[in-house]
């Protein structure tokens, strides 16, 4: 049987989607958001007053300096130096709308802008962070869903009954177990990549507790926690070449776009001595060609 052709075709097909439109629209709106930093890239959460205010007393009584030292800080991401300003203009000015409208005619603080700022950037660090540990784990699950295949394979061929259930159906992150597959517990008791320690500290991040007006406990599940439930985990890819976060709605593709593929495609050629040989020759090949072409047709000209 032959293997079905990679594509960097990423777009909508009819296999692909049993997701709600409203939680694809904000698995896209996140990884788009994702992507504003590098996917490798170090950005840790951190509590910007105290870790400014600490480093830099003096600038308890500048807050304005104390507010492009921060922004300064982030210089080399400058798509997030842009979402995070942009984003405090939208809030600034929709609450100057509403002041207006109900009549308030005192103006906004400095203090008011600076501090959405603040909060936006937390925001994104969340998100962030969430949608990087889910890639991780797509990664982690394709590969036991590979070695299931082989199995599988072989043992059919050798016409052994399955004697466990399919890995997907016991594959799990958890903050109890070491172990993120069941069926391999007895194999691999460690877990390198600590995800189940990392999703409760992701996770956690995305969790209100309230009280009701009778004094009722409610508990509240912002960002991720609302719409993941359902999501197909496999489509949570990186890109081979960018290193960007995307969704697959072809299972198949590995890139996130045509000229990531071609990207790939030219890597290879150039890293195989054998390959590029066979390329450049082509190409002398071609240029021949066409230069015969031009001198006939030139001829042809002459001679009319």
């Amino acid at each position: 049987m032959r293997k079905k052709k990679q594509t960097a075709d990423n777009k909508i097909s009819e296999s692909v989607l049993d997701t709600d439109k409203n939680h694809l629209e904000k698995v896209l709106g996140s990884i788009e958001l994702s992507n504003l930093v590098p996917f490798d890239a170090e950005l840790k959460p951190f509590d910007v007053f105290e870790r400014w205010m600490d480093f830099m007393p003096e600038l308890h009584d500048r807050p304005d300096e104390f507010y492009a030292k921060w922004l300064t800080q982030l210089k080399s991401f400058p798509k997030l130096v842009d979402y995070i300003l942009s984003e405090v203009s939208r809030e600034v000015s929709k609450t100057e709308a509403l002041y207006e409208k109900h009549g308030v005619s005192e103006p906004l603080s400095p203090e008011y802008g600076r501090s959405h700022a603040f909060y936006t950037f937390h925001q994104f660090v969340k998100t962030r962070e969430f949608v990087k540990l889910l890639v991780e784990i797509s990664e982690k699950y394709r590969n036991d869903l590979k070695i299931e295949e082989r199995i599988s394979k072989r043992d059919s061929e050798l016409g052994i009954e399955p004697i466990f259930p399919p890995w997907s159906s016991q594959f799990r992150i958890s903050s109890k177990s070491a172990d993120s597959s069941a069926r391999t517990a007895f194999l691999k008791p460690l877990d390198p990549e600590r995800f189940g320690e990392r999703l409760f500290e992701v996770a956690v991040k995305h969790i209100n507790l309230r009280t009701d007006v009778s004094h009722q406990i409610k508990i509240e599940f912002s960002g991720f926690l609302e719409w993941l439930p359902g999501l197909d985990l496999r489509r949570f890819k990186k890109c081979l070449v960018c290193k960007k976060i995307f969704w697959a709605f072809r299972l198949n593709t590995d890139f996130c776009s045509t000229k990531c593929l071609n990207i790939y495609h030219q890597r290879r050629y150039q890293s195989d001595p054998e390959k590029r040989l066979a390329y450049n020759k082509r190409r002398r090949e071609n240029y021949a060609r066409r230069k015969n072409l031009e001198e006939i047709r030139s001829n042809k000209d002459g001679i009319v």
